[in-house]
Formats: C-alpha cells, structure tokens, sequence
C-alpha cells in the first residue's frame, strides 16, 4: 500500500501508506497548539488507509499551509533532538523518512530548484483546485481510535502512548520480528509464530479491520490478549501503530 502528497510546486512525495500516515501524525502532534483543526484532519488522514491518504498540500488554505510546514520541520527536529543526528539510520524509520524526505523537498521549493530535481514522479502534477475541508473526518469523534494520546514527557514510550506492560511485550515482539520490513497488514500473518504466544499463558490475535462503507473504509488494528490474567482489545490507527512501533528501540 502506497499513498502520495502533492506539493506546492506539482512535485510528489510517494511512500508506504505506514510511513507516510506516521509523518502525518508527527505533524499532527506540533500544529496541535497553533492550528487545532488542522491537527484534527492530519490525526484523521492518519488513520486512513490507501488511496484514501493522498492529498495535495494546494489544497489548504496559506495559513494551514505555512503551519504544516513549520510543524513539519519542528517535527523533523524533534526526532534529531531525541534520538540523536544519525536517527534515520535506525531501523523501522519508516514516519522518520518520509517526514524528512518531504520536508528536504519542501526546502528544494524555497531554494527555487526544478521540480523534478526531487520528486518521486516523473512529471509534474497539476493542481485541480479542489480546496481541503479540514472538517471533512472520517472518525469525527465516535471511532474507538479517535482518542487524544496522553502527553506525558519524559515517560517510558509504553507510559507515554496509554500502553500496559503486556502489550509493550507484543508491540516489542512484533517490532523485532519485522525488522524493518513492515508495509503492509499481511505481514502480520507471516510473522505471527513471534507474537501469538509473547505473553505467557494467553493468545494474542492481530487484525488488520477496514470498517465502514462511506465514505470509505476506515482502517485500524486491532490487538487483542486473551488469557487467564489479562483479556481485551486495543485499536491503533495505521500512523499511531507506526510511531509506536518507531518508539520501542528506546530500549534496545
């Protein structure tokens, strides 16, 4: 699964809809202050799935615009600050570089550079002049994952994102069993034998669920531990999954 975003200049960011909705949702997290509304509708895109996430950034107005692109690189700072000047080399990047392979081609735009001096298509892509309507959502608030995480600096990535102990181990087998490779949801059933079993004495199910039929499907995962001790589900949106995902080297 793939999902595109169309810049100023008809230049094009096209990467895998797991990175491209965590770059979107690390957005979302700096513009949350300054533009509400627009964090609302980046949190939304988010949580979509293809082809449903791709947009054009002409679409918003200058205001969200000039904001998303601050927040972008705030976000891309962010990273560089917790995880250190190397951080796009560590394994499961995947919102890491596609935040800053967008935001190198925004820099590309101010410097007056050709589109096609970076992009990842090879022609320039029109404007339709359809404008974005940030109260267009698909969750609108009745969605199980349409939920703020608790922001709680300085906290353990299990504390920080509302996580318990036990599915810190899933989300930990699940990351080191991927190694990197994750784009799409049927790669949890290859690696299924490495987390149906990671807490001890329960079963553990992985469901990649689109629901809904207008106006299209929404997507989450669903992680359910069933056993003696512990039994429930949690959902996560496709970008909320992938941060989360991103955050588990803090320990290795």
């Amino acid at each position: 699964m793939t999902a595109t975003i169309m810049l100023e200049d008809g230049r094009a960011l096209h990467g895998s809809t797991f990175g491209v909705t965590g770059a979107l949702s690390l957005i979302a997290e700096e513009v949350e202050d300054e533009r509400p509304p627009l964090a609302r509708w980046l949190r939304d895109m988010s949580g979509r799935c293809a082809p449903f996430v791709d947009f054009d950034i002409r679409g918003l107005n200058p205001g969200d615009r000039d904001a998303f692109w601050n927040g972008a690189e705030r976000a891309l700072a962010a990273l560089a600050n917790k995880w250190g000047p190397r951080f796009l080399e560590l394994e499961n990047m995947f919102a890491a570089n596609c935040l800053n392979r967008l935001v190198l081609m925004r820099r590309r735009i101010v410097a007056g550079e050709p589109p096609l001096t970076l992009s990842d298509r090879n022609k320039v892509c029109e404007f339709n002049g359809h404008a974005i309507d940030l109260n267009d959502l698909w969750f609108a608030g009745t969605h199980p994952t349409d939920r703020p995480t608790p922001k709680l600096p300085g906290l353990p990535w299990w504390d920080a994102s509302d996580v318990s102990s036990d599915l810190q181990v899933v989300l930990t087998a699940v990351a080191h069993a991927l190694s990197g490779n994750w784009s799409a949801p049927e790669h949890l059933e290859r690696i299924a034998p490495s987390y149906c079993h990671a807490v001890p004495g329960h079963k553990v199910k992985i469901e990649y669920r689109a629901e809904g039929m207008h106006p299209g499907p929404k997507p989450i995962y669903a992680i359910t531990i069933t056993g003696p001790r512990v039994e429930g589900t949690w959902y996560f949106t496709p970008g909320k999954l992938a941060n989360l995902i991103d955050a588990i080297r803090i320990d290795d």
